[in-house]
């Protein structure tokens, strides 16, 4: 039996033979009413087989223009693909090459979007009914291609300069640039620009290609300032016009300036005097120090300043350390500049003071602990002190000194200061020259340059030995500094071939400053002393024979016919006790000194409220 498929009265195909199974008249794309008739090949006979099919054909979705596509640059956001237009209805699937990209987006009867597209590659659109589920592909495509960033560079990479100075910057790898900060640059657009900034500036270049791509890179421009060397020649000291507490006195401050001696930066050439400044650090610190109007000047490698230090109530002597400060521009080199300390002092009776600097040539100390010999020679060594019994006969008085070491190449600077004096002993040299011998304990030690590098050394002792030869001090007074530390060593000695022995003249003048003993009955008087100093008078003098010995001394008491005991005690000249005496009678004999050690001692007798003190010298 052969089986023909008719659409309406109309063959569709051929007849397909029977198989004795179902069979198929393969796919129909042409719409109607479909039946079959099937006639047997030896009988001729047909027959109408049951029932009919219909076959419709649905329209396929509209075609549309595939849309966007282009070039973006590299980490940007992509670029937008879209359809010219689409239905209600019908979703649209975007396609990169064979792989969907994203989810369908249901047509609107308007154009569309996908959106941004970042992967490179070919878009096609393929539409799809969602009643009839015919799809359709979209006419066209796009392609999304990324152009790379521009290397932007430039030359120098990095740069450095002095204070001042300007430096060329070249940018390459792109068509334009632009620069940020503008400060202290030439130009902010441009391959090539000039910086001179006045600090270290990190610049941003940022550079656009041909295809509007944009890269920046950075460059730090870093600018060291100008080292300066601020050599000292100001006042050391002055006195105030009072011969009471309380006294002022105006002080000149003058550095000379330099460029240092580093390869790197030392220009000075556009220095003014609004690139220094002063900072200070007063002892007592209720010392008034005000810089005077109009007194700040720079001219010719010369900087000056004046200062107005009014000295407080109750004092009479105070001791100013000044600091010179600069701009950013510049930095002071520590190897050849100083810390001026400056002193000023009343003109008061009793009164021992003094300020300036010596530059020894033969420190010394204790081996091993010691900051002094070729290390210390040929800098300064700036101090300052001044001593004075009150009226209730106490010595009061304070020491500072400044001390610099040459460690690793570089100047280290050290600071001792006591605010505790403990013997004072003045002696007539002549009718123009008097000398003083004092000393400190509790002395405070202290490294100024490395404030994090502790010194074992605190509460040591401070021994002076000084003469005033007359005025004004620098070239003419003497001095001799010993510090020993809490363990007793010579810590530090401006001369080690000296003592502080009477018998040792031979003392290191002073480079500059003033040393002034103001004696009893003021210093126009300056009325002769013998050996004795009086604190509190006795109506008797204390006397000592011989005086200096190689030997012993003979002590004769005051005889004043008082009943008071007396008590004499023996002191060298740090002030420690060496031998001491109670309920001694007046006008009683001793003999002593047979087993002292060569040097000044002092021998103090007091009786009730009253002391005297006597100077001796044991060769």
């Amino acid at each position: 039996v052969n089986y023909q498929l008719f659409n309406g009265a109309s063959p569709a195909g051929s007849a397909v033979a029977g198989t004795g199974a179902a069979i198929s008249f393969g796919s129909q794309a042409t719409a109607g009413n479909y039946t079959v008739v099937a006639t047997n090949t030896t009988t001729l006979c047909t027959n109408n087989m049951t029932g009919s099919t219909s076959i419709t054909i649905n329209p396929l979705p509209t075609t549309f223009n595939v849309t966007g596509g282009g070039a973006y640059c590299s980490g940007g956001s992509g670029v937008a693909v879209g359809l010219s237009g689409s239905q209600s209805g019908v979703n649209y699937q975007l396609f990169k090459g064979a792989s969907p990209a994203g989810s369908a987006v249901a047509g609107t009867g308007a154009a569309i979007s996908f959106g941004n597209q970042t992967g490179a590659g070919t878009y096609t659109v393929v539409a799809t009914n969602g009643t009839t589920s015919c799809t359709n592909n979209m006419t066209g495509n796009v392609a999304v291609s990324i152009n790379p960033l521009p290397t932007v560079a430039v030359t120098p990479p990095s740069a450095t300069i002095c204070a001042g100075n300007s430096t060329s910057l070249t940018a390459s790898g792109a068509l334009s640039y632009s620069w940020s900060p503008a400060t202290g640059l030439s130009a902010t657009t441009g391959s090539t620009i000039t910086a001179n900034p006045a600090t270290t500036t990190t610049y941003t270049v940022t550079g656009t290609d041909i295809n509007t791509c944009v890269n920046s890179t950075a460059v730090t421009v870093t600018v060291n300032p100008n080292q300066i060397c601020a050599k000292y020649n100001g006042d050391y000291f002055a006195n105030t016009a009072s011969t009471t507490t309380g006294g002022e006195a105006t002080v000149t401050l003058i550095y000379n300036i330099t460029g240092s001696s580093s390869p790197d930066c030392n220009d000075i050439s556009n220095l003014t005097e609004n690139d220094f400044g002063i900072t200070f650090t007063a002892d007592p610190s209720n010392t008034t120090v005000t810089p005077v109007a109009g007194s700040k000047s720079y001219s010719g490698g010369k900087f000056t300043i004046q200062y107005k230090i009014v000295l407080p109530p109750a004092a009479y002597s105070a001791g100013v350390e000044f600091t010179l400060t600069t701009s950013s521009k510049y930095t002071i080199d520590g190897n050849c500049s100083d810390n001026p300390l400056v002193t000023v002092s009343t003109r008061s009776d009793g009164f021992v003071t003094g300020g300036g600097f010596i530059i020894p040539t033969k420190s010394g100390g204790t081996a091993g602990k010691t900051i002094g010999g070729p290390a210390v020679d040929g800098l300064k060594n700036n101090f300052g002190f001044n001593l004075k019994f009150n009226k209730a006969g106490k010595l009061q008085g304070n020491w500072n000194t400044i001390i610099r070491r040459i460690e690793n190449g570089k100047v280290v600077i050290y600071q001792v200061k006591s605010n505790y004096a403990t013997n004072l002993v003045i002696t007539k040299i002549s009718a123009t020259s008097y000398r003083a011998d004092m000393s400190f304990k509790s002395a405070n030690f202290k490294n100024l340059t490395c404030s994090l590098c502790p010194l074992d050394a605190n509460n040591g002792t401070v021994l002076v030995t000084v003469y005033d030869n007359g005025e004004p001090g620098s070239g003419i007074d003497k001095i001799l500094i010993t510090i020993k530390d809490k363990d007793d060593n010579i810590w530090y000695t401006s001369d080690k071939d000296a003592n502080h022995s009477i018998v040792y003249t031979n003392l290191q003048l002073l480079n500059a400053g003033n040393i002034q003993i103001h004696t009893q009955g003021g210093p126009a008087a300056r009325i002769a002393l013998t050996d004795v100093i009086t604190v509190l008078p006795m109506e008797m003098t204390l006397k000592a024979v011989p005086n200096p010995t190689a030997s012993s001394f003979q002590i004769q008491l005051p005889n004043n016919n008082m009943r008071d005991r007396m008590q004499v005690r023996i002191m060298d000249i740090s002030g420690r006790a060496v031998q001491v005496f109670d309920k001694l009678t007046p006008g009683q004999t001793l003999r002593v000194g047979g087993n002292y050690h060569a040097g000044v001692y002092i021998v103090e007798v007091m009786q009730g409220n009253k002391k005297q003190q006597l100077k001796v010298v044991k060769f």
